[in-house]
């Protein structure tokens, strides 16, 4: 009977043992799931608001642009023909080698009537060879993107129009080379026809007139592909002919390492290409540089082309969504300005 009673006892212990064991690891399951639905609601939250803060930075450059090719436009139609090459021949004179450049006096800073014109160059290549309407359209350009570029500068430290002949007028105070390459260095038969640029905002390849962006490069002057930038441009329609685009370069090294700084613990932010191709990574903040080579190792380390593909997948403007190697949670925001993403890893 002892036997029978203690056996009772043991095995209803045991049960009770297992239904509190049971219990515990049901709450703590459903304590998991809840923290995890929780940490995910987070992170896609956080990534909905910091991509429409970035995208804000596209938006209001677009904006820009478009304000630049409307005033343009009024100053093209109110210079009179006569004085075109006149006042060409003051701003950016003719050279030896066949170039106008612009004179030094434009950069280094000068007062003009009340004015004060300042990190300003332009390049325009076989100049005999220019239009005269687009030499209109350059030198009308001259002063337009000396005051747009100063109203600008806190948020943009370049602002150029360019046509893509290779002729352009640039605004660029803060460069380390004082942009002494268009001024000088450049060689006479510079050409940027075959660049993401000069291609990107054509009327056959953007015939909706929208602000492009190329992928991540290196910049024209950099030889050795150390400096590394991505550049967004805004076709300029005046009376409905395509006369050339405003642009505005923004290096790694600059306003995308911010826009991955500061995230959540834990959390490894990304901006990509729709090609899976690296724009910014917290790597890269405060090296100063960012060469073809490294970006290259980021991005196969980071296999952000195969995620790249699971995000345009899933459709949505922002969510979250397991990696392909199954291994991490991804929260994303599509920017949709240059059609990047911001992702958090």
């Amino acid at each position: 009977m002892k036997s029978l009673s203690r056996r009772f006892l043991i095995s209803v212990g045991l049960m009770s043992l297992v239904m509190t064991v049971l219990g515990t690891l049901g709450a703590f399951v459903v304590f998991e799931r809840e923290l995890s639905s929780r940490q995910i609601g987070y992170l896609t939250d956080y990534v909905r608001e910091r991509s429409s803060n970035v995208d804000r930075r596209f938006s209001n450059l677009s904006t820009l642009h478009k304000a630049a090719e409307e005033e343009l436009g009024r100053r093209i139609r109110h210079l009179d023909p006569e004085r075109v090459m006149p006042l060409a021949d003051s701003y950016f004179p003719l050279q030896a080698d066949g170039t106008r450049r612009s004179l030094p006096k434009f950069f280094d800073g000068m007062s003009t009537g009340g004015g004060y014109v300042y990190g300003l160059a332009a390049f325009i290549s076989r100049a005999k060879d220019t239009p005269p309407e687009q030499m209109r359209a350059l030198v009308a350009a001259f002063g337009l993107v000396s005051e747009f570029g100063q109203a600008a500068r806190r948020e943009y430290d370049n602002f150029y129009f360019f046509t893509p002949e290779t002729r352009l007028v640039m605004y660029g105070p803060d460069r380390p080379d004082r942009l002494m390459f268009y001024r000088h260095d450049a060689p006479a038969d510079l050409s940027i026809a075959n660049e993401e640029m000069a291609k990107v905002t054509l009327p056959a390849f953007d015939p909706e007139r929208a602000t492009r962006c190329t992928n991540l490069q290196r910049l024209i002057q950099d030889t050795k592909g150390e400096r590394l930038a991505t550049a967004c441009m805004t076709p300029v329609y005046v009376d409905n002919k395509y006369i050339g685009s405003f642009g505005s370069s923004m290096e790694l090294t600059g306003f995308f390492t911010s826009a991955v700084k500061d995230t959540p613990s834990g959390a490894i932010p990304l901006i990509v290409t729709s090609k899976g191709e690296l724009i910014a990574y917290p790597g890269f903040t405060g090296i100063g540089k960012g060469s073809e080579k490294t970006l290259a190792d980021y991005e196969r380390r980071l296999g952000l082309k195969k995620l790249t593909v699971e995000v345009q997948k899933d459709g949505r403007e922002h969510g979250v969504l397991e990696s392909p190697d199954g291994k991490q949670i991804v929260a994303f925001g599509r920017l949709n300005g240059p059609n990047w993403y911001l992702l958090l890893s």
